[in-house]
């Protein structure tokens, strides 16, 4: 029976395949996979995510556990998923599921994964999910992330995503001296999310990047940015 499904997703696959951006085409490779009837094996679906080792396979499979009806029972099938894998590509596409999903069943794993796992993708990841997934509870976690230096910068830049997403007012004294710390994506993102709280008491903080800040980054400056985020608290608008 596998070999049948296996061949029948790989034909499946290699249809989507032939599109230039695949992930604008989901939605249509699932609604074939349900058409050979692989909604109906959870194991398989299972089998499928596990065994295939960057293939689009397992990609598609990922993507449809956010796409079936009943969708939430997989849930602990992907975060069994996600403490095993390994490779950030997956860790990613796991997270993006769950954001799917948006299984606040996951909320209490992934928190304890972000805050105390191994591997430091996986911490990565787990922080992206819960940026994504709005739930308080990751409030004060994201702080400590955030506060502790000895973590990776991607994984403190992530958080102070987090803590913007959620609008934690707690958080601002720290970013606000983090407007001065030597690396630049935490500075950036500080600047952000400054801007996104609308607070005028920040202003005066975002003021001082833009008289003494002159880094470049990704195109702009620090200084371009803090100018934006003013603008931002003042009218509540972009230019």
């Amino acid at each position: 029976m596998e070999n049948i499904f296996l061949n029948n997703i790989y034909n499946t696959i290699n249809k989507i395949a032939k599109y230039p951006k695949l992930s604008l085409k989901l939605n249509s490779g699932v609604e074939e996979l349900k058409n050979i009837g692989i909604q109906s094996s959870g194991k398989f679906l299972q089998y499928i995510a596990t065994t295939f080792d960057d293939s689009l396979a397992r990609y598609i499979s990922l993507w449809y556990c956010g796409r079936v009806k009943n969708k939430k029972k997989y849930t602990k099938s992907l975060l069994d998923n996600f403490s095993l894998e390994k490779k950030k590509k997956w860790l990613m596409e796991i997270s993006e599921v769950l954001i799917l999903i948006e299984s606040k069943k996951a909320v209490v794993p992934l928190i304890n994964i972000m805050m105390g796992d191994d591997l430091e993708d996986r911490r990565e990841a787990a922080a992206y999910a819960l940026t994504y997934l709005y739930d308080k509870r990751a409030s004060e976690p994201f702080l400590n992330i955030i506060k502790n230096n000895s973590n990776r910068s991607s994984i403190r830049v992530q958080a102070i995503e987090g803590v913007g997403n959620l609008m934690y007012s707690p958080a601002i004294p720290l970013l606000k001296k983090l407007l001065k710390d030597k690396n630049i994506d935490i500075k950036f993102a500080c600047i952000k999310v400054l801007g996104f709280t609308r607070k005028k008491s920040v202003i005066p903080y975002l003021d001082q990047v833009v008289k003494i800040d002159n880094d470049a980054y990704k195109g702009s400056s620090l200084k371009e940015e803090a100018l934006n985020s003013i603008f931002y608290i003042k009218n509540g608008y972009f230019k």
